[in-house]
């Protein structure tokens, strides 16, 4: 089978090009289930209602894969998938909101998929300071009204709000690392103490993998105060290497939830932009919750260590790319590779 892969997986700036690398791991392998012959395009994101969305189908096989993270979807994506072969996605949430948004096409779910050579156990050292961890990519294109009325522009995970809420705790010996990808691509690497002696480093820089399983690995919790996801990888990927998070439970992250190893962020299902037209809605969180529960976090050490290290069998056992991922992604290339 011949795969071709055009969209978002070419721009290194989106979290697509990690799907295309799962997808590419194993295909040749996969590849000789099906007839060799049979070609297939994969079109990594959006299918946008505008011109923004510049796609040219390959092959007679056109597929859509999108991580859409909201539950209202315009028409004019149903109307753009309709008209290809079929549907991929990662979740069984967003296949859902999918199918009843109109999709008619047929659907597949291909989970996302942690690597265990990668990711590893590292047992937590009680003797360092408490470190929160946030990740996301600084787009810039969140608008969010902060308690006192003032404009944030943020993004989607709510970097901005751990950091308030981190400065506002001002808790000894911890510190907080916010990992973010640049955007534009502006690398920024800065550290600075609190007057209560916290430490805030932020890496605005891409890292290789290692590097991001040591932030993993030497982190007590992430702070995910996200407003949805259309997966949600990052906090298994820290699961993976012994790191709990804090999150709402909604949107994809239902998916994989699981109150035994993941502290869950209280939040209410609301309008995301409020006073505009703009329909999207996703987890509201306080800041008043973020503060309790990375309070509740760091008086909680070793309850936290041992989240951790349950997550990171659960993780192991079942969400792993061999596990997760490339069961499904099988069926997907067998379907569209059959001779008919």
């Amino acid at each position: 089978m011949k795969v071709h892969f055009s969209g978002s997986a070419e721009n290194p700036a989106l979290s697509f090009g990690k799907c295309r690398g799962l997808v590419e791991r194993e295909l040749d392998n996969l590849c000789t289930l099906v007839d060799d012959d049979a070609e297939l395009q994969i079109y990594l994101g959006t299918p946008l209602w505008n011109q923004r969305s510049k796609w040219q189908r390959k092959s007679p096989q056109f597929v859509w894969f999108t991580m859409w993270e909201w539950p209202e979807i315009p028409k004019g994506v149903i109307d753009r998938i309709n008209a290809s072969e079929g549907l991929v996605t990662p979740s069984e949430w967003t296949d859902r909101i999918f199918a009843d948004a109109g999709v008619k096409v047929p659907r597949f779910v291909v989970p996302l998929g942690v690597d265990p050579a990668a990711y590893t156990y590292k047992p937590k050292d009680p003797d360092r300071p408490f470190t929160f961890l946030w990740v996301g990519v600084q787009t810039g294109h969140i608008r969010q009204i902060s308690e006192q009325g003032q404009l944030k522009i943020g993004d989607r995970k709510r970097g901005w709000l751990v950091r308030e809420a981190f400065e506002r705790l001002n808790l000894p010996d911890t510190r907080l690392i916010l990992k973010s990808i640049p955007w534009p691509n502006s690398p920024m690497n800065w550290e600075r103490v609190t007057p209560g002696g916290a430490h805030i480093h932020e890496l605005s820089q891409w890292v290789p993998e290692e590097e991001m399983v040591r932030l993993y690995q030497e982190a007590d919790v992430l702070v995910w105060p996200t407003f949805g996801e259309g997966f949600g990888l990052p906090p298994l990927e820290a699961a993976a290497c012994g790191t709990t998070s804090i999150l709402p439970n909604y949107s994809a992250i239902e998916d994989w939830f699981d109150s035994e190893w993941l502290t869950e962020l209280p939040h209410k299902v609301g309008r995301i932009w409020p006073g505009s037209r703009d329909p999207m809605t996703g987890a509201c969180v306080s800041m008043d919750d973020v503060m309790g529960q990375m309070e509740h976090a760091y008086r909680n050490r070793t309850q936290m260590a041992e989240m951790g290290r349950k997550g990171a069998s659960v993780v192991k056992d079942r969400w792993t790319y061999e596990h997760a991922t490339r069961p499904a992604l099988e069926h997907v290339l067998a379907h569209y590779g059959k001779d008919d």
